[in-house]
């Protein structure tokens, strides 16, 4: 079987357009405030917004594919994202799910860090011992 074509692949579409796309599609979902940023250096992006009364942070982490131009390879990076973003904002409008649910992950607490970064060592522990911490302190 032939392996899936990904999205997005070989796009000429300048990344300054998708995050322009981005930020028209949060507007258009009722986001109170947005926030997008790349560093060039370290080819890592974020974008950030509130939805709802709850803020979100989704990363674009670096991606070295040392076959391919580094350029190309944040374009289709940011044109995934804004597939995602489509997706999840369309099935939340239509009432199937909520912001919290398809966002969560990406949840900023307060502390700063986002509900993944938060939960994901403490996941890969319980799956490596079968053991599951209590999330919060006694």
């Amino acid at each position: 079987m032939k392996p899936a074509r990904r999205y997005a692949l070989g796009t000429d579409v300048p990344v300054s357009k998708t995050r322009g796309e981005i930020e028209s599609l949060l507007v258009k979902h009722g986001a109170a405030q947005m926030l997008s940023g790349t560093d060039r250096a370290s080819r890592t992006g974020f974008i950030g917004f509130t939805l709802h009364g709850r803020q979100y942070r989704i990363p674009l982490l670096a991606r070295r594919d040392n076959h391919r131009d580094a350029d190309q390879v944040e374009r289709e990076q940011w044109r995934a994202l804004l597939l995602i973003l489509k997706g999840k904002l369309e099935f939340i409008a239509s009432g199937h799910s909520t912001p919290e649910v398809e966002f969560l992950a990406h949840t900023v607490l307060p502390n700063g860090k986002t509900v993944g970064a938060e939960l994901a060592p403490r996941l890969a522990e319980a799956y490596d011992t079968g053991q599951v911490r209590a999330l919060l302190p006694e």
